[in-house]
């Protein structure tokens, strides 16, 4: 058989403690490169704030951050997934030294990745031609290069008021906030803000933020309230009887921690506050030194949105590189498996992102190799809605990614079975099994449709087999199929979604701990059903996995 070509705790606080689409792909890449092992004198590992310009690998402040082996939290602490990482999420990323290769952009493991978002709550102003909105009393301004989820299909155009949005972003001088990305939420137990106090009255125990009145005379806290003190704030989402909303959680988010200070290097993406001499300015409570930077940008002023790079010293982050960035840069870049592809839309989705293919180019590969689960990198810009990302270019990834000798795993479907040639392809990765192991099976009971866990090495473009686990058997019971994992796309009009590489079918299913209605990308479920047809399992029970 010849192989076709494989396409295949805390916000900015949390630069104190903090520092994609279940992709079950892991590779130990070859190759090498530069370490960046310091900026100035002391420190190791990496730390960087910012929105997600990249997926895959999450993109952060042109660093693409390895997230497979990291701890993902949201600012609450709450433990969460890479299916939370999503273009124009914001960010605090602590990781490993960062490397710079020969080609593409610097690299580095990330150990652990906080989210946060800016404001969560009802929108009760929205004006499309300006392009702004108001979210729990603070506004909001989008640009070319906002990111709307797909469930507002029709970007800023989709919003109304009373309804309830996330939102992402940065907020300047003026508690204007820059949007980066915006979700809108069926419902939610609290609102929040993140952003600058006013008005603080501690007789009557109220502040403002932006035009929000907040009472917080019911909870306690550990710090002392200022005026111009960046904090973050929990509400109900039902106002007290003086249309103030009464808080329930209430954190500092100005102070710098040891994750930062400790960094050899730290990325800071946000907006200028204040600018405090010719080459000194502060970035979300951040005083930045730039008098060490060889090429400062000419024009930064309060409102530039900045990309800094340096050493925190004392306090004050001692740049060696600043960048003028440019908010309605509407690039963006994702790697990851293909879902739901339409030959006829031209569209696919990886990682929750619809992308439309029509005009791109391809690279290592043709139209016609597109097909689920193919691995594909794409380059190419948001759409006038900020809702699907316009390829200009496709390119088929496979083990290429990966040196020659490394060691591989992946899981997913069997397919293109050769058993004369003992060869079959999972998620787009050309196996040999001449020479495997088995567990849970023998090499009898490989069939296309069978889920597999590969273990071997990369040889020129195939993965050489050392262990083949069947991952499907049932001891016991009629359904003769289960498999267990993170949803990685979802149809609810065809009522399908994928696990691991595996097409199922859950029209006919019954649920345990939840309902079709709680199906979503991310969620991690255990299947069970019928022996795949057609590369198709028809799911009998579905039970929600915490």
């Amino acid at each position: 058989m010849s192989f076709p070509h494989s396409p295949t705790r805390h916000w900015r606080t949390a630069l104190a403690s903090a520092l994609l689409a279940g992709v079950t792909l892991i590779g130990a890449c070859g190759g090498g490169g530069d370490v960046v092992g310091g900026v100035g004198t002391g420190g190791t590992g990496a730390f960087s704030s910012g929105a997600i310009r990249g997926l895959g690998s999450i993109v952060v402040n042109g660093v693409r951050y390895d997230d497979s082996a990291a701890t993902i939290t949201d600012d609450n602490g709450n433990s969460s997934n890479s299916s939370s990482l999503k273009l124009g999420v914001v960010v605090e990323v602590q990781g490993d030294d960062i490397v710079t290769p020969a080609t593409g952009l610097p690299t580095s493991n990330a150990r652990s990745v906080v989210f946060r978002s800016e404001i969560k709550g009802p929108v009760t102003a929205v004006n499309t031609a300006a392009g702004t909105l108001t979210v729990l009393g603070q506004s909001v301004v989008i640009s070319a290069s906002t990111v709307f989820d797909l469930n507002l299909p029709n970007g800023l155009a989709s919003v109304a008021v009373g309804q309830l949005l996330e939102v992402y972003g940065f907020v300047d001088a003026n508690g204007v906030y820059q949007a980066t990305r915006i979700e809108g939420e069926n419902s939610t137990s609290a609102y929040k803000i993140r952003g600058k106090l006013s008005a603080l009255n501690t007789t009557a125990k109220t502040f403002q933020i932006g035009a929000a009145v907040i009472d917080y005379s019911a909870i306690n806290f550990s710090f002392t309230l200022v005026n111009g003190q960046t904090i973050r704030v929990e509400v109900a989402p039902t106002p007290n009887g003086l249309g103030q909303w009464v808080a329930t959680r209430l954190n500092s988010a100005t102070a710098l921690g040891n994750a930062a200070s400790s960094a050899a290097t730290v990325e800071l993406e946000g907006v200028v506050t204040s600018v405090t001499g010719a080459r000194g300015f502060v970035v979300d409570g951040i005083t930045v030194d730039a008098s060490g930077v060889s090429s400062f940008p000419a024009g930064i002023a309060v409102g530039s949105r900045v990309e800094v790079k340096g050493k925190l010293s004392n306090g004050v982050l001692q740049a060696i590189r600043v960048k003028l960035e440019n908010s309605n840069d509407r690039s963006f870049e994702i790697k990851g498996n293909i879902a739901l592809l339409d030959t006829t839309a031209k569209t696919f989705e990886i990682r929750g992102v619809l992308i439309q293919y029509g005009n791109a180019t391809f690279k290592d590969g043709l139209e016609s190799n597109l097909s689920v689960d193919v691995r594909v990198e794409i380059k190419g810009s948001l759409n006038a809605t900020g809702t699907v990302l316009t390829a200009t270019e496709v390119e088929f990834k496979g083990l290429s990614d990966n040196g020659s000798n490394s060691s591989y795993e992946v899981k997913g479907a069997i397919s293109l079975l050769d058993t004369t040639a003992k060869t079959f392809v999972v998620r787009g990765v050309a196996v040999n099994y001449s020479s495997a192991g088995f567990e849970d099976g023998t090499a009898a009971d490989l069939a296309n449709g069978a889920v597999v866990e590969v273990k071997g090495t990369v040889s020129a473009g195939v993965l050489l087999a050392t262990q083949v686990e069947f991952e499907n058997a049932l001891s016991s019971g009629d359904d003769s199929y289960e498999i267990k994992g993170h949803i990685t796309a979802l149809d609810t009009t065809t009522q399908t979604f994928v696990v691991d590489g595996v097409l199922i079918a859950y029209g006919s299913a019954s649920f345990k701990d939840g309902s079709a209605a709680n199906l979503s990308v991310g969620a991690k479920v255990e299947v069970k059903g019928s022996a795949p047809v057609a590369g198709v399992v028809t799911a009998t029970r579905i039970a929600f996995d915490d």
